[in-house]
């Protein structure tokens, strides 16, 4: 009787231990939520991710390694949506957690650098316009276009609206996503910019280019090919106009991010 005693004492303890760790991780959690929400995200956002986070199987250590850098970001105003949805991707295709986690630090550092670069030519980040760009070319960095092709394009894109930069950023990485050397690609982003061309354009130059590199011209021949040699620059339709960048088909062709998954 006494040791059936002692075995319901000993099991009341082991439950009372187990609840006790149950609350202490689910405020880890919670805290983890706050965290991020008091770094500016919004409130069901965060809490929908460390949801999914915390259903993976991941540990709140884990969890928070991940939001460590994001996180450091949002408080400086960047906006990180897109790291969210990396991790909300890497979570569903189920990918290791150290893939997870280098494909988070791979996104998060390219918004990084590309809002330092965007913030310094005086783009506001802030508006919606503004997000919008950043998206694009964070993800044009991720995609391999260096800094200094952004840096330029930036720089080229003054006193343009921030939709014709977008769309000639989007247009260099499908470029540059195709095969063309970088040096080409932004002579094309110049081009775009300069030429005023609106997004339809921009596609008729991007369908062209990737036509033309297909065939093997490259570099100056190429862009010669567009401009001078009779294809989309001329009898194609694609030319300098003042009506700044309109609506129409996205320029965008997503790769394989170097994250480990695909975007």
């Amino acid at each position: 009787m006494r040791e059936k005693c002692k075995l319901v004492v000993m099991l009341a303890l082991a439950m009372t231990l187990c609840s006790l760790l149950s609350h202490a991780v689910a405020a880890e959690w919670g805290g983890i939520a706050a965290d991020a929400e008091a770094s500016g995200i919004e409130r069901g956002r965060a809490e929908t991710v460390v949801e999914k986070l915390s259903a993976a199987g991941l540990t709140p250590e884990q969890a928070s390694a991940l939001f460590e850098r994001p996180l450091a970001l949002a408080k400086r105003g960047v906006p990180i949506h897109l790291t969210l949805s990396k991790m909300e991707e890497g979570l569903l295709k189920r990918v290791p957690y150290t893939t997870l986690k280098i494909a988070v630090e791979t996104r998060t550092s390219a918004i990084e650098r590309a809002y330092e670069i965007l913030a310094g030519e005086g783009y506001d980040s802030s508006t919606e316009e503004g997000r919008a760009l950043l998206d694009s070319s964070a993800l044009a960095l991720e995609s391999g276009m260096e800094r200094r092709s952004l840096e330029a394009a930036a720089e080229a894109g003054r006193g343009k609206s921030y939709t014709q930069l977008k769309t000639s950023v989007e247009a260099g990485e499908t470029l540059l996503l195709s095969g063309i050397e970088q040096e080409t690609v932004d002579a094309f982003i110049a081009d775009c910019l300069n030429r005023n061309l609106n997004r339809l354009e921009v596609l008729r130059v991007v369908r062209f280019a990737q036509q033309k590199r297909r065939e093997g011209l490259s570099g100056e021949s190429l862009r010669h090919a567009l401009w001078m040699g009779g294809g989309a620059g001329a009898s194609g339709g694609v030319h300098r106009n003042s009506g700044g960048a309109g609506q129409g088909e996205s320029t965008k062709r997503r790769g394989h991010a170097p994250g480990g998954f695909n975007r």
